[in-house]
């Protein structure tokens, strides 16, 4: 019996090795895509939390300026009493 060598043919290489490079291409670009889409989703989840800081800060400095015109309020009503014991006290 005679033994026979497996062989591929040149053509049969070029083929597998450009099946193997589109293959490995695919996968990059699918592991490229995957890591595009959860630093999207990662922007995203930032974004909304910057909105809310956003919107805390516009809340604590409307309060702050509700809390500086009640302060003026009750300056100028101190002055009032002030002057009203001033002029019980002449």
């Amino acid at each position: 019996m005679a033994e026979h060598a497996a062989s591929i043919s040149q053509s049969t290489r070029v083929t597998l090795g450009i099946v193997v490079s589109i293959i490995g291409g695919v996968l990059w670009l699918s592991t490229i895509y995957a890591n595009v889409v959860s630093t999207k989703d990662e922007v995203q989840g930032m974004k909304l939390q910057i909105v809310a800081m956003q919107s805390d800060i516009r809340s604590g400095s409307e309060r702050q300026t509700k809390l500086e015109t009640q302060f003026l309020y009750i300056q100028q009503s101190l002055e009032e009493i002030k002057k009203g014991l001033e002029k019980i006290k002449n």
